[in-house]
């Protein structure tokens, strides 16, 4: 395929329109939707090197749902180096050293108003 060719050497407008048009033709020709991993993974490396990260997220999700099989673990596996890229998955939890310890339990607001104070 051309595209990868043009994605190797860094030209990732062209090998973005070279891809969407396999993709798209290969769509119209109706052609078994099992075997388009291979242009929806390319389609979205040249999304991805462009930073259009959302349209990628958008090129992917819906494929994971149909395909199978190689194309789909190719797909998948830019899928998820695509949620890395996007920050998905940083822990956004703060560590213990960053937590402020208190005496008192942290109960929620209005813990004790059933209980009878002394």
């Amino acid at each position: 395929m051309r595209a990868q060719g043009l994605l190797a050497r860094g030209d990732y407008a062209a090998a973005e329109a070279l891809a969407a048009q396999a993709l798209n033709d290969w769509r119209a020709a109706a052609a078994p939707r099992e075997e388009e991993g291979e242009l929806v993974s390319t389609l979205g490396k040249c999304l991805m090197a462009q930073r259009k990260y959302s349209q990628a997220y958008d090129l992917y999700m819906p494929a994971l749902s149909y395909l199978t099989g190689a194309g789909y673990n190719e797909v998948y596996a830019n899928f998820v180096y695509l949620n890395e890229r996007m920050g998905t998955f940083q822990d956004s939890k703060p560590s213990p050293r960053d937590e402020v310890q208190s005496e008192e339990p942290n109960y929620p607001a209005g813990y004790y108003d059933d209980f009878e104070k002394k």
